[in-house]
């Protein structure tokens, strides 16, 4: 594309080249940064808003730990609703509560009771043990979602599915089978 030239449309799809994606992302820097000083640096400044972020890597390499810090930061900072999908039964509301004790006093000024109340209360964890599952809760996230922007509810700023690797194994062969079509719900209230 030429400087001063608007994106191409071509059949309904807006085309950007790298240069405008560049400007969009220094512009309008819409992150959530996580917690983790060296992945906010390596992301650039954190999750960005809007995105597919995917944490890969070995067994028992952090991914969930990461995931638990991501969920207790955004909410701990009143940025929004986080929904969890743990596909793993790996989700720990203590280790939650640890993450919280961490945080700076000075970013978050309430007593350590009402902050681990509240920021619970913000991640809502929905437990997943097959695709089909997943599907009927991210089905079930639209309709919400749509009726919270109607009616003004909190929103849901992150969605995190730790991790869907153990979903697709048992479609694709793999290794990481759960075996458990459960379905199930965790949520705090104040």
């Amino acid at each position: 594309m030429n400087e001063g030239q608007p994106p191409v449309e071509n059949g309904g799809v807006l085309w950007s080249d790298g240069m405008d994606l560049l400007k969009d992302v220094a512009e309008r820097k819409h992150f959530f940064p996580t917690g983790l000083e060296g992945i906010d640096t390596l992301l650039g400044g954190g999750l960005r808003k809007g995105q597919l972020t995917e944490l890969t890597g070995q067994s028992s390499s952090g991914k969930t730990q990461a995931c638990l810090s991501f969920a207790s930061h955004v909410a701990a900072r009143h940025m929004g609703v986080v929904l969890y999908l743990d596909t793993s039964n790996s989700f720990s509301p203590s280790r939650i509560a640890r993450i919280l004790d961490e945080i700076p006093i000075s970013l978050i000024k309430e007593p350590k009771d009402v902050r681990l109340k509240r920021v619970m209360s913000s991640i809502i964890c929905e437990s997943v043990f097959d695709i089909f599952a997943l599907f009927e809760v991210l089905d079930q996230l639209e309709v919400s979602l749509n009726d919270k922007v109607n009616n003004g509810g909190k929103k849901i700023c992150l969605l995190i599915i730790d991790s869907i690797s153990s979903l697709l194994a048992p479609i694709i062969g793999g290794k990481y089978s759960q075996g458990n079509k459960s379905h199930g719900r965790w949520e705090w209230s104040s």
